[in-house]
């Protein structure tokens, strides 16, 4: 009886290391594949005539953004581990001088009014002149200053989560850095996704993909 029991777990333990397995091939083929053959289009906009004060970055975790650009109030509940890390990991490859200080969400959330102040700047994402200074930007800075690091803002925005992009195949991502002493855009990036006709590709490999393609063309264009 115990023998059979023992062929049981060791079955049910062989079964869940080939379904891991698996998984994990699946996701090495689809990040190949999208390496090789991306479908993301990315677009960089840059404000030559500002010269980032900050050496420092506090890199945000990732955001999820309504369609007319607000902060959407399901940030409460959405979360990108994975995206957090390369977004971080990103950073600290890319810039020469200066620490990166990674947001937590946790972080983020205990601080008082702080998705309704950054609502303020990232409603100004298309903006070409600096946003006025009011006693909720202030406030937020000097909270993250003192729970994180002092620097420049950098945010990842997505404006759709997982359910939206599987209804759509269609994923937009944003990413920007915002100067904090001139309280004004340095640089602003735009990709978009399409995925291709009966080929589903997971949410978890396409943010990734839309992460690393606008770092790359940040870097082409030696922005950093």
């Amino acid at each position: 009886m115990v023998y059979k029991i023992e062929l049981i777990l060791t079955f049910i333990h062989t079964r869940r290391a080939m379904d891991y397995l698996k998984k994990v091939i699946l996701g090495a083929f689809l990040v190949t594949f999208l390496s090789n053959c991306t479908n993301t289009k990315v677009e960089v906009y840059i404000r030559d005539d500002v010269k980032t004060s900050n050496s420092n970055i506090v890199a945000f975790p990732a955001l999820l953004l309504e369609k007319n650009g607000s902060i959407s109030p399901a940030n409460t509940n959405y979360s990108n581990i994975l995206i957090d890390g390369l977004f971080s990991k990103n950073w600290s490859s890319s810039i020469k001088d200066g620490k990166v200080y990674p947001m937590p969400k946790k972080v983020l959330d205990s601080i008082p009014g702080a998705y309704k102040t950054l609502d303020t700047l990232i409603t100004s994402f298309d903006s070409v002149s600096a946003i006025e200074q009011t006693t909720g930007l202030t406030s937020l800075f000097e909270d993250i200053s003192k729970s994180v690091g002092d620097g420049a803002f950098a945010f990842a925005l997505f404006f759709q989560n997982e359910e939206q992009y599987k209804s759509t195949g269609a994923l937009q991502f944003n990413m920007g850095l915002f100067d904090t002493k001139k309280m004004t855009w340095k640089w602003i990036t735009k990709a978009s996704f399409e995925a291709p006709p009966g080929a589903p590709i997971p949410y978890e490999v396409v943010t990734q993909d839309m992460v690393n393609e606008s770092f790359k063309e940040l870097n082409k264009q030696n922005i950093f």
